[in-house]
């Protein structure tokens, strides 16, 4: 029979775990026979009631942020009625618990935000997974199509068009302007924020030579224009010297 290890796998004297400690200390305790056995445990009856209340986020940035700094910028951005309690969860990761599910509704149909200028990846947390286990890869903007000719805006050619930068969701046709005219148009998208943002498309025109209809991202935050990535500029990017 082996023996139950004495020690703990892991011990810190943090306050919550930094960079990639979850996934090292997963990999390494996968590796331990003694876990493969498996048990069924039950569902706390609560649970999905209390994580209605939750947000978890993810702010894109290689520079750390303090919890005390985040709630008091994310509390006046979100004009939220009543206190948000803010737990601290790993480096830039943060559990938002409030009091009302209409809070919950006013920050997530909002969304992005920005923490001093840097993206917040802001998700609902379900109650069946273990916050290691939540992907922070995609997020929704609404996207600014501009210069797009009238005779191209449909809401079937919005969304093909949001389509290339993303999952689309939903489209705005009206934008600033009155009548039938405004100087752009909006698809909101769900895009992979670890990849490069898509910044427009050439528009094909019979009789007429091609025309570039570029991509203005709204309240999207630090962007760096030589790699097309979020979460830092031009000036940090790590892939100026290639």
């Amino acid at each position: 029979m082996q023996r139950m290890p004495t020690t703990p796998l892991y011990s810190s004297p943090e306050p919550y775990l930094f960079e990639d400690s979850v996934d090292t200390i997963t990999s390494q305790a996968a590796k331990l026979s003694w876990l493969k056995s498996k048990i069924n445990i039950e569902v706390v009856p609560t649970s999905k009631e209390d994580s209605k209340k939750l947000l978890i986020g993810k702010i894109l940035s290689s520079k750390a942020f303090p919890k005390s700094l985040v709630k008091e910028i994310l509390i006046k951005a979100w004009n939220v009625i009543n206190d948000v309690e803010v737990s601290a969860i790993d480096k830039n990761i943060f559990m938002f618990s409030f009091k009302h599910e209409a809070d919950v509704r006013r920050a997530r149909d909002k969304t992005p935000w920005t923490v001093k200028k840097e993206h917040l990846v802001l998700k609902c947390f379900s109650p069946d997974i273990s916050v290691s286990e939540v992907d922070f890869s995609f997020s929704e903007f609404w996207i600014q199509i501009h210069g797009l000719p009238l005779n191209r805006r449909s809401k079937e050619n919005v969304l093909k068009i949001g389509s290339m930068a993303g999952r689309a969701l939903d489209t705005d046709l009206v934008g600033p302007g009155s009548g039938v005219w405004s100087r752009n148009v909006r698809v909101r998208v769900e895009i992979d924020v670890s990849c490069p943002l898509v910044p427009g498309f050439p528009l094909e025109r019979d009789q007429l030579p091609d025309f570039w209809i570029p991509f203005k991202f709204e309240k999207f935050g630090n962007f760096c224009c030589g790699c097309g990535m979020l979460g830092h500029d031009q000036r940090d990017c790590p892939d100026k010297g290639v």
